[in-house]
């Protein structure tokens, strides 16, 4: 399916933005006085830029806009989530999220923005909004990256302007990166070089389920961030049921890919694991998982689910879900549970661009 194709600056890299000015007739020391004011300052239009001369500020809107989306729509929560609807060039709705931590506190120590790779998604978990609409298309790396910025802006807003407004990212939105890889990575060099936003590697994460292949491939290259695998089962049969996604791998091998990536990396592999009420969040299922995860040095993050309108699936009980992390933990498999965030705002993946596309109609791609 086609991406947007118009060159923007978020398309660029350094080396091609200085090419490009170039050619355009400018001093090449102009590209870097641009994406400061794009990654750093989150500036979104050339009138941000007061140290560009006005003419070439007119210029520049003609020849090389700054973004391929627009301004989003906002929804925030009483706990400081806030989730953005933006809207691509060709009309997509694309979420992301920014979940501030502690709670509470101002500013938080962390301002982590959660990224969508997918407009929609073809994985299909049982309990995920995303994949209900189907999967639209792949998002370029410019619209990946200017997630992080509209989040970014959000940040300097609410919090003074403040200087490196996002601290973490995570690749957990809509979709499965690892079917938009190439463009994923293109996105993680924009975060993490000295000219982008400067998120050092460590402090990205990328989610997959396990497709056959895509794991090596990123743990092979120089930007290998964490990792995170969405396991969501102790076993095949409860897997294929909650991700029924025929190209998944089975949880031993997705298991495997994860310590073959721990040990080429040396960064963070988690097992993503979703509690669903009935299905797979009772003390048998703990112990299997258990078994399963004995010494291969991977964290498991317990998620008890975030209901979605809609969809038939439960929460689990506070019990089975303190029942669970303890006999992990006691296992010695690392186990801490991921409290819901922002649950007001639909911040279950998927939710809000499902309601936007509902109210809409279909989505022309």
């Amino acid at each position: 399916m086609p991406l947007h194709s118009t060159a923007t600056v978020t398309s660029h890299d350094r080396d091609s933005l200085r090419a490009a000015l170039v050619a355009m007739g400018e001093k090449a020391f102009r590209a870097d006085q641009i994406l400061r004011h794009v990654y750093r300052r989150c500036a979104v239009s050339y009138d941000e830029m007061t140290d560009i001369g006005v003419a070439l500020r007119e210029k520049l809107k003609v020849e090389l806009p700054v973004m391929s989306t627009a301004a989003p729509e906002e929804n925030k929560s009483n706990d400081g989530t806030a989730k953005l609807l933006v809207p691509c060039a060709d009309g997509q709705p694309v979420e992301c999220v920014m979940i501030p931590e502690p709670p509470g506190k101002t500013p938080p120590e962390r301002r982590t923005v959660c990224v969508s790779t997918q407009a929609g998604c073809p994985v299909g978990c049982v309990f995920c909004a995303s994949g209900l609409a189907g999967l639209a298309r792949n998002l370029s790396g410019a619209e990946i990256t200017e997630q992080a910025i509209w989040v970014g802006r959000l940040v300097r807003k609410r919090y003074n302007d403040m200087d490196h407004p996002i601290s973490n990212v995570v690749f957990m939105g809509m979709g499965e990166p690892f079917y938009n890889l190439d463009r994923v990575i293109a996105a993680l060099e924009r975060l993490n070089a000295e000219w982008g936003m400067g998120i050092g590697l460590n402090r990205m994460t990328v989610s997959t389920v396990g497709v056959e292949g895509g794991v090596m491939k990123l743990a092979e290259h120089p930007l290998a961030p964490n990792l995170a695998i969405s396991l969501h089962a102790p076993n095949d049969e409860i897997r294929a049921r909650v991700v029924p996604f025929a190209k998944a791998l089975s949880v031993a091998e997705v298991i495997q890919e994860g310590v073959k990536y721990q040990q080429r990396t040396r960064r963070d592999v988690t097992c993503e694991y979703v509690m669903l009420g009935g299905i797979n969040s009772g003390s048998d299922h703990a112990r299997e998982l258990a078994r399963r995860l004995s010494g291969k040095s991977l964290k498991v993050n317990l998620i008890p689910y975030n209901e979605v309108e809609g969809l038939v699936y439960k929460a689990p009980s506070a019990k089975e879900v303190t029942e669970f992390s303890q006999i992990l933990e006691t296992a010695g498999i690392p186990a801490p549970v991921r409290r819901s965030r922002g649950d007001r705002i639909a911040a279950a993946c998927g939710q809000l661009r499902l309601r936007k596309l509902e109210g809409a109609g279909p989505a022309k791609v």
